[in-house]
């Protein structure tokens, strides 16, 4: 008797840093099961999706939590519904053995679905500090995979289990001879480059930050190269701000293929997601961290804390300050 084929549903969205180690847990830990993803009605998690193989994708429509707008609570109550019918409804259909997230507040109608009909649910909590999804998905969840060790012990009521971050590049991607590399991206080698590196939808900050860099170290100019991930940030044409100072430079927006940028970096300016960070470790490259701390979250500069502390040789953690700007173009000097 033949067996039925297994399928495994995956619930993430909003940000690249969410989808991609759900993706990569996916296709290394699950690569003979059919696969059923749940992201969210935006573009980002569209454009990610469309290059990944699937059997099947919902996405679903659901504002963010309204904490503080009051008149925006019937809206997102509507929309959890449907949300939960519709995830009801697939997950029924399609009978998965188990449902993985990676957090976002997307898992939680998706979860409490599957909550209903039975199905195990296992969360990966990528950060330091977990999300406010995670923390209370975790009240349901058969299983909570972290990354951190002083993560653990955030989750007393739940069986957890510490796991290597979902790194979603192979031993293969970590190019030894950097040669044929610089020759197909048209770099320089005499020069070093600079990877500026701002998550999946780009940072505002960090696109200014490399303009101040250049206006006050000329440095920059004649010894590096860049290679800048904007992301939609539409302000400045960035190609024609390179190419007007001589600066050799690469631009986009948002790529999945990052394994050539890794391999010619010298040195990375970035925010502190812990993606960002675990792909840092495993190319074992220098980086400048300026984690995102605002009113609500610090989780960056906790991950940032704790992966200094792991690999000082690696990571150097700049506070986002008056100070910050001279300290990283002294390192370009």
């Amino acid at each position: 008797m033949e067996q039925k084929e297994k399928t495994i549903a995956l619930v993430a969205g909003c940000s690249g840093g969410h989808i991609i180690p759900a993706l990569t847990i996916a296709n290394n830990d699950y690569s003979k099961y059919k696969k059923v993803f749940f992201a969210k009605n935006h573009n980002l998690d569209k454009d990610i999706l469309a290059k990944a193989t699937l059997d099947h994708t919902v996405f679903i429509s659901l504002i963010n939590v309204p904490y503080k707008h009051i008149l925006l609570i019937p809206k997102f109550l509507f929309q959890f519904a449907i949300a939960f019918i519709t995830s009801f409804i697939t997950l029924f259909k399609t009978r998965p053995t188990k449902i993985i997230s990676t957090g976002s507040y997307i898992a939680l109608p998706v979860c409490l679905a599957g909550k209903v009909l039975q199905i195990p649910i296992e969360l990966y909590e990528l950060n330091v500090e977990p999300g406010l999804a995670i923390k209370l998905l975790s009240r349901i969840a058969t299983k909570v995979h972290v990354c951190f060790a002083s993560t653990q012990k955030l989750f007393h009521q739940v069986q957890c289990t510490q796991t290597n971050y979902p790194v979603r590049f192979q031993l293969a991607d970590k190019i030894i001879d950097k040669q044929p590399v610089y020759k197909k991206h048209q770099f320089d080698p005499a020069r070093k480059t600079l990877f500026i590196l701002g998550g999946s939808q780009g940072s505002q900050f960090l696109n200014g930050l490399i303009k101040q860099i250049v206006e006050i170290n000329p440095a920059v100019k004649t010894e590096w190269q860049v290679i800048h991930q904007t992301g939609n940030d539409t302000s400045t044409d960035w190609d024609s701000f390179y190419s007007n100072l001589k600066i050799p430079a690469i631009t986009f927006s948002y790529t999945n293929e990052l394994a050539d940028y890794y391999a010619l970096s010298d040195l990375i300016i970035t925010r502190a997601g812990a993606g960002i960070l675990a792909e840092i470790v495993f190319f074992e490259k220098s980086c400048i961290v300026i984690p995102l701390t605002t009113a609500t979250t610090h989780h960056q500069k906790l991950n940032a804390s704790a992966l200094a502390k792991a690999h000082p040789n690696l990571f150097h953690v700049l506070e986002q300050d008056n100070k910050m700007i001279m300290k990283i173009s002294q390192q370009l000097s």
